[in-house]
């Protein structure tokens, strides 16, 4: 695209966003901000959605809405409105906006104008969802019950992909290339996600609560208008539902073949573990994780030996696993590379950083034989904020997430019944972000929308707690 084809882009989409907020202004209402937050809820697992100016920006469906949201905000503040201007703002915001103060210094050594752009204004909005979401929202079990039927949707597309390509009808999976059965012998699905590493991200919350709620017996959604007979009834014991969920989710996981997820899961389910035990007083959790891993080894097992095709793929999938352990697959030899020249720049640049998006073109020349140099990035976000942002906003990105778990770990210690619903919830929350947080080592950028609509619901635990909760609390 020429310059002046993008100038005249910017000139029409700048005067229809005037117009939009012309319209807008005398109409918003502060209840709109609600209708915003469960539908950034709503969009958490559609990530993989084209770009609706792909020649510019690769903009998300949650990023119009937050964008939406963020001007109606902007509107509601300059008309003086009541409910906006009692809001308390989450402390959070407070590290947020100095994270942002403090990567100034780098944008001054920026190299690629329109990369540093995408990657600030990414940032940005995903910010601005857990803005919205944590102090917007009316009804946070509303949107659990939303997040957690958009997740099985995801998941069953997921399967839908498997069972169309596994037959040969990878033209109708809409499967991204490089994740068919061509390529290991069995499918790796994405769902409507860009990668398996995302799709696999997005189930940590659903495996996380349902587990929970298995583990105290609640109910996650209650069957009993649906199911009319009464030979059927047991179908709508809590533990049921929850194991359902949990297979359900648990497969379209598995499917995924996301290594680094299955770390950062492993890790958070041994603790979860550990908890059944210390606060729930059940070993019920470690007696199944047991029977589960052999079931599971048995079937895998009894399947290579019926099919050539599945043992061949389960051969395929071991030797990548080992290959990456020892650093000779492909996506390790990237890494070590990425990482290599990302500490390179860092020795030069470690206090103010090189701007944001900036390795890429930093390094365009260097990994040419890389397709798409120039946006390349370091699929590590810790190292990445410490080159692109500098050391300070690398020590406030890291004492942000401090901040956020030590806090609320602090609060589920100190609470001494955690089968309440809230607690549980928190809880699941808690463990998924800790989840991100480790497969954070292994992929990038910041600007990652499903983990900050996620932190967006935990933080706003603390307000929803001010309220009294409802009586039935069942999903």
């Amino acid at each position: 695209m020429s310059f002046w084809e993008k100038f005249w882009l910017v000139f029409i989409l700048f005067n229809l966003l005037l117009i939009a907020i012309l319209w807008l202004y005398p109409r918003v209402k502060y209840d709109w901000l609600n209708k915003i937050s469960d539908s950034l809820i709503l969009s958490l697992p559609f990530q993989g959605f084209p770009s609706l100016l792909g020649e510019i920006a690769n903009l998300r469906i949650s990023q119009v809405l937050v964008s939406i949201g963020l001007i109606m905000v902007l509107l509601l503040y300059l008309k003086k409105d009541e409910n906006l201007l009692s809001q308390k703002v989450n402390s959070f915001f407070l590290w947020a906006s100095a994270f942002f103060l403090v990567s100034v210094p780098g944008w001054f050594y920026i190299i690629n104008f329109n990369r540093f752009l995408q990657f600030l204004v990414g940032t940005l909005l995903v910010f601005g969802a857990t803005f919205i979401i944590s102090h917007f929202g009316q009804n946070i079990w509303r949107k659990v019950r939303l997040l957690m039927i958009t997740m099985i949707i995801t998941s069953l597309f997921g399967l839908y992909q498997l069972i169309t390509d596994m037959l040969n009808l990878t033209e109708i999976s809409l499967l991204k290339e490089g994740y068919t059965k061509a390529v290991f012998g069995i499918s790796r699905i994405h769902s409507f996600l860009p990668e398996p590493l995302y799709l696999a991200g997005v189930l940590f919350f659903p495996i996380f609560l349902a587990s929970l709620y298995w583990l105290t017996n609640q109910n996650l959604f209650t069957l009993e208008k649906l199911i009319k007979s009464p030979k059927l009834l047991w179908i709508t014991q809590p533990r049921i539902i929850n194991l359902g969920l949990l297979i359900l989710f648990g497969l379209v996981f598995l499917l995924t073949y996301s290594k680094s997820a299955f770390l950062a899961i492993s890790i958070n389910l041994a603790l979860l573990v550990f908890l059944s035990v210390k606060k729930y007083q059940q070993w019920s959790l470690l007696k199944i994780a047991f029977v589960g891993i052999g079931l599971a080894t048995i079937s895998v097992f009894t399947a290579s030996l019926a099919s050539p095709t599945l043992s061949a793929a389960i051969i395929e999938i071991r030797n990548n696993f080992i290959k990456s352990l020892t650093g000779e697959s492909a996506s390790a030899v990237e890494r070590k590379a990425f990482t290599k020249n990302a500490a390179d720049i860092l020795s030069e640049f470690s206090v103010t950083g090189i701007g944001l998006g900036q390795f890429g073109p930093q390094v365009a020349f260097v990994l040419r034989h890389f397709y798409n140099s120039d946006q390349l990035i370091i699929n590590n976000i810790y190292l990445e904020v410490w080159l692109e942002n500098g050391f300070l906003a690398f020590c406030l990105f890291i004492g942000l997430w401090l901040w956020v778990l030590m806090k609320n770990w602090r609060y589920l210690i100190y609470t001494p019944n955690w089968t309440e619903p809230l607690i549980v919830l928190r809880l699941a929350l808690v463990l998924t972000l800790q989840s991100y947080l480790i497969q954070w080592f292994f992929f990038s950028p910041l600007y990652i929308m499903p983990i900050f609509i996620l932190l967006g619901l935990l933080l706003a635990l603390d307000r929803q707690e001010q309220v009294q909760p409802p009586d039935n609390q069942n999903f």
